[in-house]
């Protein structure tokens, strides 16, 4: 799995999540303001305020690297994986003991992944 951020759209400024800890040494989910509000607004302008939308910069990267090697030597790409094309939200997910989980909870214990937003692959020209 890649790592994905993920930001929140509230009237009409981007938040992005992050982890902060309680008073109680407690992880839990916060969001901060955002240095991508541009960016985000001009990808992401139809998405409604309160919607989640996730973005994997390491998936970017390689998405750019490949379409670079292919437009000079030529070949095709299959992309097989859980996502959408269309639609946003949360889709981070963590699973202990084949079960879901806290994505906060059993650090280290458990497997973390979430939904390819292929949005993004599909924004690639080969």
């Amino acid at each position: 799995a890649l790592p994905i951020r993920q930001f929140k759209k509230n009237d009409n400024r981007w938040y992005e999540r992050a982890v902060s800890i309680s008073n109680n040494d407690e992880l839990h989910f916060t969001y901060e303001p955002s240095n991508f509000n541009i960016e985000l607004n001009t990808l992401y302008n139809d998405v409604p305020n309160g919607v989640i939308v996730e973005r994997s910069d390491i998936a970017t990267n390689i998405l750019s690297d490949l379409s670079e090697k292919m437009q000079r030597n030529g070949g095709v790409s299959l992309f097989i994986d859980y996502g959408y094309e269309n639609g946003f939200g949360d889709t981070l997910q963590a699973l202990n003991e084949h079960s879901f989980s806290d994505p906060l909870a059993n650090l280290g214990e458990t497997d973390l992944t979430s939904h390819v937003n292929f949005r993004n692959i599909f924004n690639f020209k080969v």
